[in-house]
């Protein structure tokens, strides 16, 4: 009995971290030292997962562990599918757009499904290999005594504070391991990559239910601003009075804190190219998923000659990580899309009320041109 639960125990720790294993060889496809913080955060897993092995009376435990160790390996599945249409992994805000996404990219999901037959067949045999080591009795699902069962409830919370102590061994400046576990900034797919989709995961839902987790951002800037004017002629600056902005909302500590930011922020200079369009038509064509391979002077030579003639837009930045919602978001909105664990929901929703007065439309609607959408 004793080496079976010594057994179980081992199994247990060794599944998640075989998941995780499976999961960066079969999408990010390299291991670096961050790797140890996967590999410690995947042990109170384990823990938890071996705690189930003798919660309840013999067969319980084990349809309750197969079918929670069988959700879990599905749900790598689902996360190395997506990578490999998407090439980053999904929130949990994003779970519920499941079905959308596979009716929408049909045939991306079919290519992807075939692509990771591989990593998918590993992950089922896996399950398969569980199920079979529960009914042959390999792996021990006698109940324990109540002391016992606590105690191995216990062990789940003790490493997890473990964990979290380590964590500071890297210091606590942005970007380090410590900063990416507790930052309400830090993207689904940076935090895979250097904590776990299961931690990932619980994170993600922790921010979902209990809100951000703020540290003296409310402070508002509550003072008379006082800041530098431009010359609307030299300077790409609007006639805004920041002051009233902040008398107008009452002084909201969010509202007072973007207005001082933005007072303060000097503007760019007006150049050569300042209205050089105006009085002109304007057409902006959106490709989605376009290569500059097709870009051939032969082939295609009004592409070639927009893009080699025209004016290059040298320091563009793409909203990697991206999808068509991000994408579209960054071309219309002209603003970054939320990629951040706190985001609720996808920057269009997020900010479908907001005034947004620098998208496209709006500019042109304030021209007095007809816009539709």
């Amino acid at each position: 009995m004793k080496n079976k639960r010594i057994l179980t125990l081992a199994y247990c720790i060794l599944l998640p971290l075989c998941y995780e294993c499976l999961l960066r060889i079969s999408t990010v496809g390299s291991f670096d030292p961050r790797f140890f913080f996967v590999i410690l955060f995947s042990v109170p897993v384990g823990l938890f997962l071996f705690a189930i092995t003798s919660s309840f009376g013999k067969k319980t435990n084990k349809i309750v562990f197969n079918i929670i160790n069988s959700i879990i390996a599905l749900y790598y599945i689902a996360q190395v599918v997506y990578f490999i249409i998407f090439k980053s992994f999904f929130s949990v805000s994003q779970i519920s757009m499941g079905g959308a996404a596979i009716a929408n990219f049909t045939d991306q999901t079919k290519i992807a499904l075939l692509e990771s037959t591989l990593p998918i067949s590993a992950f089922l045999i896996i399950i398969t290999a569980t199920v079979i080591l529960s009914v042959k009795e390999i792996l021990c699902f006698e109940k324990y005594e109540l002391q016992r069962t606590v105690l191995n409830y216990s062990a789940v919370v003790l490493m997890h504070i473990l964990c979290l102590c380590v964590l500071l061994t890297g210091g606590t400046q942005p970007y380090s391991i410590y900063d990416i576990y507790h930052s309400d900034d830090t993207s689904t797919t940076s935090s895979v990559v250097n904590l776990g989709i299961l931690t990932t995961t619980r994170v993600e839902f922790q921010h979902l239910l209990f809100g951000n987790i703020r540290s003296g951002e409310d402070t508002a800037v509550i003072e008379e601003i006082q800041y530098p004017e431009y010359s609307s002629k030299e300077y790409n600056v609007l006639d805004i009075d920041f002051n009233k902005i902040i008398r107008d909302s009452e002084y909201d500590a969010d509202v007072a804190n973007l207005a001082y930011s933005l007072a303060n922020r000097e503007p760019t200079n007006k150049n050569e190219y300042t209205g050089l369009f105006e009085g002109k038509n304007l057409i902006t064509i959106c490709a989605e998923s376009f290569s500059p391979y097709l870009i051939d002077e032969n082939r295609t030579p009004t592409l070639y000659k927009l893009a080699n003639e025209g004016i290059i837009f040298k320091n563009f930045y793409n909203s990697y990580e991206s999808n068509t919602t991000n994408g579209e978001y960054t071309y219309c909105m002209g603003m970054f899309p939320d990629l951040s664990r706190s985001k609720v929901d996808n920057s269009f929703l997020a900010s479908a009320d907001n005034t947004l007065p620098f998208t496209l439309a709006n500019m042109f609607k304030s021209e007095g041109i007809k816009t539709f959408a």
